[in-house]
């Protein structure tokens, strides 16, 4: 089953909303459709119109997919739920300090400050939904406010569901690869972004394809700089980081056990973040100002070639990879068209790059790898919130 085929199963099909060009070969694609009396977005990235439209159609899936469930779930506190629960904190990652300063949710979105959802007890009520544990494959739970897009339920106002992990490909192994890779990806940026840690260039091997060779003369006007954010996972993660014309900081990202994989997706990502910083800049709120402006303060977004690098690879299955380093996969299979496989995979303990600021790799991989000679304290991050 197509991509457009499995969409019309959610009653119509999508259109092309809007549709832009950088340079001669990279297409940036806007689709939405109406579903549940809603209206659903998604973008798409790639060197041909069929490559975007795909890649637009598979992030609306996701979405769709990933809506509250009708049936009924069961309903518990953690320790109550049994011994396959997983801990929403370990992947929600506020800190103590977040949840004493949270603002209320109407406030934070008014000034673009961080949501924080409300603290969670031993007292705290969930609603769990099915998963099973990837590598052994043993059955386990997750909160369903954490999973499902517009879940009102038990927990909802102690999670904030969003798209990491979530995957769709036409094999359940090929979406738990690419949701699976995304999170070594987010968990690098984070690691990278808020201690504001100094990386070096990608080898120039990474660049050496035609598909990068294309997209870096189709960006030349915007002169990205390829930065090696690979970490203790092994696995080539690189960033894009450049400038539009007004000034506004452009990024892109990509992580995959091939490293010239990892630049090009790197570069479409960034191609897609000029093309949307020139739609709507972001919002000059005190707590962003400092990020988007190009500043002579801020190496880390500048490629460093005296920076040390990480070991890396040979990686040939990215779960197994980090089975060996005592991480679990976790992986919720949503309700999907048949013939096509969407999934959320969880990792606890991997951070997204939200600005979520409990203890944990955050602090304690820049110091395991000699990146930082001390864990830096909460309040020495680095204050601006990532946002792509």
């Amino acid at each position: 089953m197509s991509l457009q085929s499995a969409l019309r199963t959610f009653g119509g099909g999508p259109r092309i909303s809007a549709s832009e060009r950088i340079g001669s070969r990279i297409h940036i694609l806007d689709l939405e459709c109406v579903h549940g009396g809603k209206r659903h977005r998604a973008q798409g990235k790639g060197l041909t119109h069929a490559a975007a439209l795909a890649s637009a159609q598979g992030e609306l899936l996701e979405r769709l997919c990933a809506r509250a469930p009708e049936r009924p779930l069961e309903c518990a506190p953690i320790e109550a739920a049994g011994p396959g629960a997983i801990d929403p904190r370990s992947t929600l990652l506020f800190s103590e300090r977040q949840y004493r300063d949270r603002r209320p949710p109407r406030e934070a979105l008014a000034i673009g400050d961080v949501l924080v959802p409300d603290p969670i007890t031993a007292q705290t009520k969930f609603a769990w939904t099915g998963a099973s544990h990837y590598q052994i494959g043993q059955i386990r739970r997750v909160a369903a406010a954490a999973t499902y897009f517009g879940f009102l339920a038990e927990g909802a106002a102690h999670c904030i569901a969003d798209s990491n992990g979530m995957a769709v490909a036409e094999t359940r192994s090929d979406a738990v690869r690419h949701g699976l890779l995304e999170l070594v990806e987010r968990d690098a940026v984070a690691i990278w972004w808020y201690n504001r840690l100094l990386r070096p260039p990608v080898p120039a091997a990474w660049t050496d394809s035609a598909d990068c060779r294309a997209l870096l003369e189709d960006l030349s006007d915007f002169g990205p700089e390829l930065l090696d954010l690979t970490h203790d996972l092994a696995i080539p993660v690189v960033a894009a980081t450049g400038f539009t014309p007004h000034g506004f900081l452009a990024m892109g990202f990509g992580a995959h056990p091939d490293p010239a994989s990892a630049a090009r997706s790197a570069l479409l990502e960034f191609a897609q973040c000029v093309v949307n910083r020139g739609k709507s800049p972001p919002g000059q709120s005190p707590v962003r100002a400092s990020a988007w402006s190009r500043r002579d303060d801020q190496p880390f977004l500048h490629a460093q070639p005296e920076a040390a690098r990480a070991d890396r690879g040979p990686v040939s299955d990215p779960a197994e990879h980090l089975a060996r380093l005592g991480l679990d996969v976790i992986v919720v299979d949503f309700e999907s068209p048949l013939e096509i496989s969407c999934v959320k995979v969880v990792v606890p303990g991997l951070r997204p790059w939200f600005r979520r600021l409990a203890p944990g790799r955050l602090y304690d991989v820049p110091v395991s790898l000699g990146w930082l000679s001390r864990r830096l304290p909460e309040e020495a991050l680095n204050p601006a919130a990532f946002d792509l």
